[in-house]
């Protein structure tokens, strides 16, 4: 783009009667690929994507399934949302309650998206064992996805062994950064480190599981983001050619926080800095739609405890306010349940609906509008820095054009 180009652009934006100024080709350029657009369109795009959401949220094709068997942890972490909830495990009863669950929607259902949860799921193991295989011999909806949230303390070789037969393709394990720093938020109950165990779990399963993604979330808070890049780098020696991933998450806080945490700006520098300090040139800056990463913005999408309540929200286990229902009477709750779809989501916020970036990026999390209305608790749930978005599209032209 010229500089001339560039700057009638300018005035076009801060006058649209300036748009006759532009040449024939380019303004035709412009409004073909939608960097032009009357009021119309504009509309029109945000109710198409609004519509998009809703298609999939409402999509009957699939039952996905978060499975706690356990409240159960044998750690302590101090950003956990999870705190004073029982121990007790999932019964013989609630198992078979939830097979019954899961085979009423086999008129339209094709298939179970599993994930188990906790607490620490595997505490519950030889639960988990017995759910699989009630699973096998019972259920009327197959199972298609099969994957796991876990600390990773307590894997063993037979529990690989299990997992690889059962057809376990993505384990969630995390990694906090330094064995100083991971050693200060991964905490065992016991007081113990768990760095070095957890590593060599890894290994372990990476080993006997070849075909198990295991997806390393390093969770990043303010005292720990130098961390990352020389974990990453470490990891990437370490596990060469093996079959994982590893990426940053952000702590939350969701009242039980004890972590300083990052403001949106704190994020966006965050990437920045890995960029330019860092040398990473393999991340996706550009701000994008993620349509349904939310297990609470699914009809067909359930979390289940050990009591066989049922839940939206991973977030929302263990808070009786927030149970939908259970596995004897299904949903109970369409209020909540709508709510979590309909009346909390980016298309229903004021705040999105006037921001520049919108509808592009994901809207952030719908539990924190819930709380802004019903409790009135400030939130800011904007995934990215609204005022750093032209760091990130010059980082965009500078691994578009290989200029680095």
């Amino acid at each position: 783009m010229s500089e001339v180009l560039f700057n009638e652009l300018r005035k076009i934006e801060a006058n649209n009667s300036k748009i006759d100024d532009i040449r024939p080709d380019e303004l035709s350029y412009f409004i073909k690929n939608k960097i032009i657009v009357n009021e119309y369109e504009d509309n029109n795009v945000i109710t198409e994507q609004k519509y998009v959401r809703y298609l999939k949220s409402f999509k009957n094709s699939s039952l996905g399934i978060v499975l706690a068997p356990t409240l159960a942890c044998n750690f302590s972490c101090p950003y956990c949302y999870e705190a004073n909830l029982p121990n007790n495990q999932m019964t013989e009863k609630i198992q078979h309650d939830v097979i019954a669950f899961i085979n009423s929607f086999k008129d339209y259902c094709s298939g179970i998206d599993l994930c188990w949860h906790g607490g620490e799921p595997l505490i519950a193991y030889h639960t988990i064992k017995s759910i699989l295989k009630k699973i096998k011999e019972e259920s009327e909806v197959p199972l298609v996805s099969h994957s796991m949230v876990t600390n990773g303390y307590l894997f063993t070789e037979e529990m690989c062994d299990f997992f690889a037969e059962n057809k376990l393709e993505y384990v969630q394990i995390t990694i906090d950064g330094s064995p100083e720093t991971h050693n200060k938020t991964r905490i065992h109950k016991s007081g113990i480190p768990t760095y070095h165990t957890i590593l060599s779990n890894i290994d372990l399963i990476l080993d006997k599981m070849p075909d198990c993604m295991v997806g390393i979330r390093a969770n990043i808070y303010k005292d720990n983001r130098e961390d990352f890049p020389k974990m990453y780098k470490e990891f990437e020696d370490r596990w060469k050619g093996k079959n994982y991933s590893i990426y940053p998450a952000f702590v939350q806080d969701h009242g039980l926080c004890k972590l300083p945490c990052l403001s949106p700006k704190d994020k966006s520098q965050f990437f920045q800095d890995l960029f330019y300090k860092h040398d990473f040139k393999n991340i996706n800056f550009h701000p994008k739609q993620v349509v349904g990463s939310c297990t609470a913005i699914y009809e067909n999408t359930f979390v289940i405890d050990p009591q066989g309540l049922l839940y939206k929200c991973w977030v929302d286990i263990g808070v009786e306010e927030k149970v939908i229902g259970n596995v004897i009477d299904g949903v109970t709750n369409d209020g909540l349940v709508a709510e979590y779809i309909l009346g909390t989501d980016k298309f229903s916020d004021s705040k999105c609906l006037e921001c520049k970036i919108f509808p592009i990026c994901n809207g952030g999390c719908n539990l924190y509008r819930w709380d802004f209305i019903h409790k009135g608790l400030p939130y800011n749930v904007c995934p990215i820095d609204e005022d750093g978005i032209e760091k990130y599209l010059e980082i965009v032209y500078l691994t578009h054009n290989k200029q680095l």
